[in-house]
């Protein structure tokens, strides 16, 4: 803004003509520009032209029905007139993994959020993850007394180190899954 100008009103007394989108905050002149005006003082003319639209675009936005909550009052804007193009392209759906084709075909369906990661332990009396990190999946390893078959007769057999094996094993081929499924899926993108 020029050091010379002063500050305007919000009031604007001159009648402009101008095309409404509120939906997508905008204001459209079609009205020719006074080429006189533009030709001595361009700078000047265009800040006061622009200055008055936009004046008149705030005074409609602020006429709209106003929200008044807790967190502070909103005007709810109209549907917007002129759709906008997108900036990127519609995204491609991604490829089904080998387990959800699977899945399909079997007409399993996922568990719901409902059923949470939560469980309660009766004998911590508390709220516990299901598994993870202290995990009710982790309790085989804090009992002090763990089950062994009767087929085993190995003395030096050790329950835990057999379950925390299993677990280490169960992880390393989830992983390979992984890395197969990403490969198959990189070949599809490419397709």
């Amino acid at each position: 803004m020029h050091q010379n100008m002063e500050p305007s009103s919000t009031t604007n007394k001159k009648s402009i003509h101008l095309e409404f989108d509120l939906g997508n905050l905008s204001a459209f002149n079609i009205n020719s520009l006074d080429t006189y005006s533009l030709k001595n003082n361009k700078e000047e003319y265009i800040m006061s032209f622009s200055r008055d639209s936009i004046q008149i675009l705030v005074n409609r936005i602020f006429s709209l029905p106003k929200i008044i909550t807790l967190n502070g009052s909103f005007i709810e804007l109209p549907e917007p007139i002129i759709s906008l193009p997108r900036e990127k392209p519609i995204p491609k759906p991604r490829p089904e993994t080998k387990w959800e084709k699977f899945a399909k075909a079997k007409g399993i369906k996922s568990k719901s959020k409902i059923d949470g990661k939560m469980t309660y332990d009766k004998n911590k009396k508390k709220w516990v993850p299901k598994w993870g990190y202290k995990g009710k999946n982790k309790n085989l390893k804090n009992q002090w007394l763990i089950e062994i078959n009767n087929n085993n007769n190995n003395r030096d057999f050790d329950q835990r180190i057999l379950t925390k094996s299993l677990r280490k094993e169960r992880i390393k081929r989830n992983k390979n899954q992984n890395i197969i499924n990403s490969n198959s899926k990189k070949k599809t993108n490419r397709n």
